[in-house]
């Protein structure tokens, strides 16, 4: 190409210049095969081929992940049922003890009611009314 540059003078001389390519870049391709496009192709073919490998060995993965993580939901099932079993059998034995500790609440509380009655009366008797 040319590297002069364009003037109303030259301006013929420049054109002719301009559109002499000399010898074609792709001089030995196999002109057959499509040269760059050709390549281009079997590299977009050979992704897609790659990817459609990728997607499969995903999926087989996230399969067996799906399959692994059902197994374990299967057992925590199993285990919080037997909790639930566990804390119903127990329940009986809970309100019992409950139960007691309220009665021995409840008599200490009576227990504290007639200290307070009879210091009361001491006081009274003691110190007189207020």
């Amino acid at each position: 190409m040319s590297t002069a540059s364009m003037t109303v003078d030259n301006d013929e001389s420049d054109t002719n210049d301009e559109w002499q390519f000399g010898d074609s870049p792709l001089a030995g391709v196999d002109e057959g095969g499509g040269g760059l496009l050709r390549q281009i192709l079997d590299e977009v073919t050979a992704m897609r081929a790659s990817a459609a490998g990728d997607r499969v060995a995903l999926a087989e993965a996230i399969t067996g992940s799906l399959s692994k993580i059902e197994d374990q939901l299967g057992q925590l099932r199993g285990d919080v049922a037997a909790v639930r079993a566990e804390l119903d059998a127990s329940g009986g034995v809970l309100a019992d003890s409950v139960a007691g500790v309220l009665a021995a609440v409840e008599a200490d509380a009576a227990d504290v009611k007639r200290m307070a009655a009879e210091v009361r009366h001491l006081r009274v008797s003691l110190i007189g009314p207020d």
